[in-house]
C-alpha cells in the first residue's frame, strides 16, 4: 500500500530484508537469462558466471557490464522483442556514435513507467500538482517516460513538447506550474528567457 513518502512497500523495507529481496529478483533474472537469452549467455559464460554464480549480493562483481557495444550488436542481429510485441521505438541520442533503437514490449513499458513514477514521487510530486515536462517530441525516451509517470501519479499535466522557450515560460506562468521537468541547463535558460519577457522567475 503506497504511503505518503514511498511509492512502493520495498523502499521502506528494513535494510536486511531489501537486500534479501534484491538477492532473490537477482538470482531469477541470472536463471532467465541463461536459459532464455543466448547472448547473455555467451556474456555470462565467457566472464565464468553460471546461474549458481549469485549466492550473496557481493557475488554482483562477477557479472560483466553490458556497454553499447552489446547493446548495438544485440540490435544488429536482431535481437530484440519479436515485431508483433512491440509497442514503442526509442532510441538514444547517438552523441558517442550510433544511437542504439529498443523495441519495448507491454510489460517493458509498464515496469518503465513505474521505475519512473517511483522517482518523480520520490522528489516530491503528488496528485495536485501541474507538471510541465519541457522535452521535445521524439523518439527520446525521457519525454515519454515522465509523461507516463505523471500520469501514473495522477497530477495534472501541460504537454510542452516542440515549444519555443517563450512559449514553455507562458504556459508555466498561465497555468501556475507548480513543477518542471527538464535538464539543469535548461531550467537556467528558461530563467533567463522569462526575466527577457519582463517576468520574475521567483513569482
Amino acid at each position: 500500500m503506497r504511503d505518503a513518502a514511498h511509492w512502493s512497500p520495498t523502499e521502506a523495507l528494513p535494510r536486511g530484508e531489501l537486500d534479501a529481496l534484491q538477492l532473490r529478483r537477482l538470482q531469477a533474472l541470472l536463471v532467465f537469462l541463461w536459459k532464455e537469452k543466448p547472448f547473455y549467455r555467451e556474456r555470462l559464460e565467457a566472464a565464468g558466471v553460471r546461474p549458481d554464480t549469485l549466492r550473496r549480493l557481493d557475488d554482483l562483481r562477477a557479472i560483466p557490464f553490458t556497454e553499447k557495444a552489446d547493446l548495438l550488436e544485440w540490435e544488429a542481429r536482431g535481437l530484440g522483442p519479436p515485431p508483433e510485441q512491440v509497442v514503442r521505438w526509442h532510441q538514444t541520442s547517438g552523441t558517442t556514435g550510433m544511437p542504439i533503437r529498443v523495441g519495448d514490449t507491454r510489460e517493458d513499458w509498464y515496469a518503465y513507467g513505474d521505475l519512473s513514477a517511483a522517482a518523480l514521487y520520490g522528489m516530491g510530486i503528488r496528485q495536485g500538482d501541474t507538471v510541465l515536462p519541457a522535452f521535445s517530441y521524439g523518439p527520446h525516451i525521457a519525454f515519454w517516460a515522465y509523461i507516463q509517470a505523471v500520469e501514473r501519479i495522477g497530477a495534472a499535466l501541460v504537454p510542452a513538447g516542440g515549444l519555443t522557450s517563450q512559449a514553455r515560460v507562458a504556459l508555466l506562468r498561465d497555468y501556475r506550474a507548480t513543477v518542471l521537468l527538464c535538464t539543469p541547463s535548461y531550467s537556467l535558460h528558461l530563467h533567463e528567457v522569462a526575466a527577457g519577457m519582463g517576468l520574475d522567475p521567483r513569482r
